[in-house]
């Protein structure tokens, strides 16, 4: 069996705001390949204080070969601003404010067997012949709400993959009491119809979103994602199928980040594949909400939902504000 592990690091400028926004507004709409159609917005059209790209490190750790790449996230539009109750905060003039989403303009993938960093999408995943990670979404709302929505692909025998987002510390941290929530959803895609499985490795389950406070103590954790195995399905060889949705969005956990405050998150994701060329589209994000101070958002109840029923995920949702 082969090792395929797979490292995003995020690393960027840490000028941002303390606002989150609603985690479903980004994820409302799933159009695969949308990505590759964004624009960064123009940097004179960006509020004071606001950076117009922030340039990312990765690497790549499969079979023993370490390679690594840098890309770029950037402003793609703006989404409104919820509070912790989930309404829609509102400026002195009643009308909506709103954050800005910060995701790649174009996907990119990675070839797990040579290392290989490829603009654009696998043009004909069922042939690929290779397996590879497919990056349509590396989202980041600066902050405290982070997400991501990758595919990856099991050609030959099956393997084992991991990847590990950090992302950036939050600016300024979190105080006091906070709400921790996050989410996974993905689909699983079997190729030739003799069976699809994912197994969590290296961990109790699929993702762990770790919370950590600004002496880099986790102080929280959570975990989603059970093992799942699909039986041979001769009648139709190629299908897909659902995975999830898990998360504690509809009750997100109280923690206390006293005394050294909350400061940033890291996802851990791990898991065995089933070979024969069978593909994984996974999207998960988190968010951090302050109990008391200004209002910051939260995902929606039912968000991940949302992400359900799509054979291979692609992840575009915003709302363009900015002239």
């Amino acid at each position: 069996m082969s090792k395929k592990l797979l490292l995003i690091k995020y690393r960027g400028n840490q000028m941002i705001n303390t606002k989150a926004i609603a985690f479903s507004s980004i994820v409302a709409t799933l159009l695969a390949g949308t990505a590759a159609q964004a624009q960064f917005i123009p940097p004179d059209d960006l509020p004071p204080g606001k950076p117009a790209t922030i340039d990312m490190m990765g690497t790549v750790e499969a079979n023993g070969s370490v390679w690594n790449f840098s890309y770029t996230i950037g402003p793609l539009g703006e989404v409104e601003r919820v509070d912790a109750d989930g309404n829609v905060v509102l400026d002195e003039e009643g009308n909506p404010v709103y954050d800005l989403f910060y995701d790649l303009e174009n996907p990119f993938y990675v070839n797990l067997e040579t290392g290989e960093v490829v603009q654009g999408s696998v043009g004909d995943p069922d042939n690929a012949g290779f397996d590879y990670a497919q990056y349509d979404s590396l989202s980041a709302i600066l902050d405290p709400n982070g997400g991501f929505n990758v595919s990856f692909a099991d050609f030959g025998g099956a393997s084992n993959f991991s990847q590990t987002f950090v992302f950036p510390a939050f600016a300024p941290d979190i105080p006091g009491l906070a709400r921790f929530a996050g989410s996974l959803a993905g689909s699983l895609f079997d190729l030739t119809g003799n069976g699809v499985s994912i197994t969590p490795n290296g961990q109790p389950s699929t993702i762990a979103i770790n919370l950590y406070d600004n002496n880099n103590t986790i102080i929280s954790t959570l975990n989603f994602g059970d093992i799942l195995a699909i039986a041979n399905a001769d009648s139709d060889p190629a299908q897909s199928h659902t995975y999830g949705p898990f998360g504690n969005t509809d009750s997100p956990l109280l923690v206390n980040c006293a005394p050294a405050g909350c400061g940033r998150v890291e996802i851990e994701l791990g898991f065995t594949g089933s070979g024969g060329g069978d593909r994984y589209g996974l999207v998960g994000g988190f968010n951090v909400v302050g109990v008391e101070g200004p209002p910051v958002s939260v995902p929606e109840p039912g968000t991940t939902a949302a992400l359900v029923g799509v054979g291979l995920l692609g992840l575009a949702s915003w709302k363009r504000k900015l002239s």
